[in-house]
Parts: structure tokens; sequence; C-alpha cells
């Protein structure tokens, strides 16, 4: 349900866990870590991921996609910008991300630049494929297509935490997530963000 991740994590380590999941493997589904073994399973089917997305160049420098991180978000003053470039299995990602807050609201801003990996099976939201929704008394989850690109939206009403992903140019993950939020909040404050620049960058990567 919703809230899957408290704050965005680093992508390789979610694309690690993604192919951890896709796995199965019966110490998961007891909640237990996952042993030597169950890790080099999940590098190899991320290497056949690799082989299979094709996927080829190199991620923008992060101080570009630092450019795009904007000085406020629903109003709130950004707090701290950050970025990284990491690599793993000659998978590179490039990531900037911001912090926003004032009175008790918080927002964390990431992009990542996710040329060089395989982005069908970077985010276990966008396995549960376009028209997925879920709901229980507490909120909700769904993903969809917003202006051609995959979204996945939560909110859970006992954390008050929104959050909003979307892949844009099989290529950039922009995510947001709100604490102390509204339902919505997160799509609202995503739609703050410059997407235009985000699909120039991955159409001159073609």
């Amino acid at each position: 349900m919703p809230n899957r991740r408290r704050r965005p994590v680093r992508f390789l380590s979610c694309l690690l866990a993604t192919a951890l999941a896709c796995l199965a493997l019966p110490a998961l589904a007891q909640d237990a870590p996952p042993s030597a073994a169950d890790l080099q399973k999940a590098l190899a089917q991320l290497q056949q991921m690799q082989q299979q997305a094709g996927a080829k160049g190199d991620p923008v420098d992060f101080h570009e996609l630092k450019k795009l991180l904007p000085e406020k978000l629903l109003g709130l003053p950004r707090t701290e910008a950050s970025g990284s470039r990491s690599g793993m299995m000659g998978m590179k990602v490039s990531e900037a991300e911001a912090e926003y807050g004032q009175g008790g609201k918080t927002i964390t801003l990431t992009i990542v630049d996710a040329i060089a990996t395989p982005l069908g099976g970077a985010a276990a939201w966008a396995m549960l494929g376009d028209g997925y929704e879920e709901e229980n008394d507490d909120g909700w989850e769904r993903v969809k297509t917003v202006g051609g690109h995959l979204l996945h939206e939560s909110w859970s009403k006992s954390e008050r935490t929104s959050t909003a992903d979307m892949i844009i140019g099989k290529r950039f993950i922009v995510s947001v997530e709100v604490s102390g939020a509204e339902p919505g909040e997160a799509l609202a404050a995503l739609r703050e963000v410059d997407v235009d620049a985000l699909e120039k960058l991955a159409s001159a990567g073609k």
C-alpha cells in the first residue's frame, strides 16, 4: 500500500531491491535479510534486465540536474540541495536531490538520470502497470499515465504523507515526497518541476 519508501533512497539500491523482489525468494517472503546467494541471483537478474533493455550512454552531469531543482515548491523554500554520480555493474546514475520545508511541512524532491540502467524494472511501482489502483481506510496508491508519462501516486492518512513519482523519456525519474501533507500535494509539487526541460534532455540523449 501507500508509502513503500519513507524517503527517496539511492537509485541503484532500489534497483537491486526490485531485482530481489522479482525473484520472489522465500527469505524475502519471511522478511529475512537476503543471503549472499540471494544477492548474487539478484545481481544476475539485473545483468539480464540490463542486456534486455539495451540501455546505452552516460547520464547527464548531476550539476545540470541540480539546476532543475526549484528554489520553492508549494511555496516552501529550499533548505538543502545535493547531487551525486554513482555506478554499479556498469549502470551509471546521476542524481540531484533537494529538501524544502516550513511550518511543519517538508518536501523531498529527487531527479534521477537512469539512462544506463534497465529502467523498466527501476521501481517496483512501475511493474504494477498503468491502471493499477489500491485503496484502504488509511489511504490509496495509483499508477496511471499523465501527459504520456507513467505516474505513481500514493497517500497515507495516518502518516500524512503524499508521494508522486514520474518516469520521463524512459530515462529520468522524478520523485516527490511530502510530509505533513494533504492528499495529492506531492503531485501538485511535481507539476512545479520543469518536466519540459527533462524531456528536451531525454530527446537530446537519443
